[in-house]
């Protein structure tokens, strides 16, 4: 029997932006699951400076891995570009009813706004993940970026993306999401 596949699919959050592939989120997220006795492959679908619809144009190279389930994140860079968050939701909407259809399970991983977008800004971008994991039913983590930004003890030095003491903590805080994801329905 094939190994189950979970598709981590986002930008440099999953991807080990600055860190060695073994350090990065899929790997360690892999290293936790096997630990508990579940056999899957986490794939390492991220690529560092995607936006949402980068990683829409992607989707067909993602659902050609057949994931049982699929940790969809992005939004970081949009907020970033300053992306209309309409445009983000509308890509995301996209890509995780693309997955649903195709069988994988999907968990939407949301993340904050960043601290030097503008407070009307920031508002609208925050309020697009609670608003898609309500209107498809998808089931939500919060904030990405929770476990570890703002603590220079887990970030790299630029201040933006975890080290690897972050990935470990993003990967702790995710690991019953994942869990629960698994054990769900497809």
């Amino acid at each position: 029997m094939a190994l189950q596949r979970l598709a981590c699919f986002g930008d440099s959050l999953f991807a080990g932006y600055g860190l060695p592939a073994a350090r990065a989120l899929p790997a360690r997220l892999e290293a936790l699951l096997r630990a508990d006795g579940r056999e899957l492959r986490a794939l390492n679908l991220g690529i560092s400076g995607e936006t949402s619809a980068d990683g829409l144009r992607r989707l067909d190279d993602v659902l050609a891995t057949v994931p049982r389930a699929t940790l969809l994140e992005f939004g970081a860079n949009d907020c970033h570009q300053l992306v209309p968050p309409e445009e983000t939701e509308d890509n995301l909407a996209a890509m995780a009813t693309g997955l649903r259809r195709a069988g994988s399970a999907v968990l939407l991983v949301g993340v904050r706004a960043l601290p030097w977008v503008d407070e009307a800004y920031g508002q609208e971008f925050q309020a697009l993940f609670p608003r898609l994991s309500t209107r498809l039913g998808l089931p939500l983590y919060p904030d990405i970026l929770v476990p570890y930004f703002g603590n220079p003890a887990l970030t790299l030095p630029d201040g933006l993306h975890p080290n690897s003491q972050g990935v470990d903590a993003m990967t702790a805080s995710l690991l019953p999401w994942v869990e629960a994801l698994l054990d769900g329905p497809a």
